[in-house]
């Protein structure tokens, strides 16, 4: 089985956001992707990160993931708004809407292992958090879409289900409630594919306001994720 393996992508399901504006200035030491492909705090050519703030010849360059470069993509049927913090190291969700949110991080899903802390620090109800690999821009309604979804959930809510689970997408899900992203293909078009459920969390939520760390390694034989509950 094959997937996209180009874009590594934070998933805040069920919203979606609107559009972000993040000064980019190369040379201050902040990664500000899709603009620069490294920022080594100045603009000196020759020392691999040139003046542009691109990679050059014979250098390679493994940036940390942002979200100050963040792009969303939207299902149908949604409305939302995201707050980056200046650091680009955590984002705020401000809303919980019926249709999935996507904020690409521009990063190759295979290149890294990849971690990032997450709390939902509201009581409402915000139902899923989670992340995508594979996935690119405008798959949201390409029939030939092809990712994977890890998402978790915090109660049951039929036709979800509690608790975390690896599915594949193929094509394009029915992003309304109660459709594929809540049942994994238990109705609708049959678009997402539940693979697996996590061993520790795979019947459990997460806690409001509490802290939880994801470790992601994904390479072309394994995929590995471990979540962490933080104090």
């Amino acid at each position: 089985m094959t997937h996209p393996l180009r874009t590594l992508a934070l998933s805040l399901s069920l919203a979606t956001a609107s559009s972000i504006a993040s000064a980019q200035v190369c040379g201050d030491g902040r990664f500000e992707p899709p603009a620069e492909a490294c920022d080594d705090g100045n603009t000196v050519s020759g020392d691999g990160c040139d003046s542009a703030c691109g990679i050059e010849a014979g250098y390679s360059c493994i940036n940390p993931p942002s979200l100050t470069g963040i792009s969303e993509q939207s299902y149908p049927g949604a409305s939302a708004n995201w707050i980056i913090s200046p650091d680009g190291l955590s984002g705020i969700q401000t809303s919980n809407t019926n249709a999935p949110t996507i904020g690409l991080i521009g990063a190759d899903a295979q290149a890294l292992t990849y971690q990032f802390d997450v709390t939902v620090e509201t009581a409402s109800d915000d139902d899923f958090v989670g992340f995508v690999l594979g996935f690119d821009p405008g798959e949201q309604s390409d029939p030939m879409a092809d990712y994977l979804l890890i998402d978790w959930k915090q109660r049951d809510q039929p036709p979800g289900t509690e608790g975390m689970a690896l599915s594949r997408v193929t094509g394009i899900p029915d992003p309304t409630v109660f459709r594929d992203f809540w049942a994994h293909s238990a109705s609708a078009t049959g678009a997402v594919t539940e693979i697996a459920r996590a061993t520790t969390y795979g019947g459990t939520g997460w806690e409001d306001n509490a802290r939880y760390r994801w470790t992601i390694t994904y390479t072309p034989t394994h995929l590995t994720v471990q979540v962490q509950q933080q104090t």
